[in-house]
């Protein structure tokens, strides 16, 4: 079950990324076939694999195995007020969320 959850999450990141299975190879270390058989969810990635995958994708280990869908977005290269605009649509939507 986790095959699955964990190929879907990386074929997503990997789409969304807009990166090939090669380019992904390059960044982790991890030869493009084995990427491949994890999305495929033909093989199970080994939790060095899994970190290697994570740190590259910015994500958290929870959700690439499905246990949380909260994604984590780096904004420290962003300009002061792109920042500003993001914290902003935050604090709206907790807003609302406590409504």
């Amino acid at each position: 079950m986790y095959k699955e959850i964990i190929g879907k999450n990386l074929k997503y990141l990997r789409d969304k990324k807009n990166v090939t299975q090669i380019l992904a190879e390059e960044m982790t270390g991890i030869d493009r076939t084995t990427i491949s058989a994890y999305e495929l969810a033909k093989r199970e990635p080994s939790v060095s694999n899994l970190i290697s995958l994570a740190n590259y994708y910015k994500v958290t280990l929870d959700f690439l195995c499905g246990r949380n869908q909260r994604m984590i977005i780096d904004i420290t290269d962003l300009d002061e007020l792109s920042k500003n605009k993001i914290m902003s649509i935050i604090n709206n939507v907790d807003k609302k969320k406590e409504l």
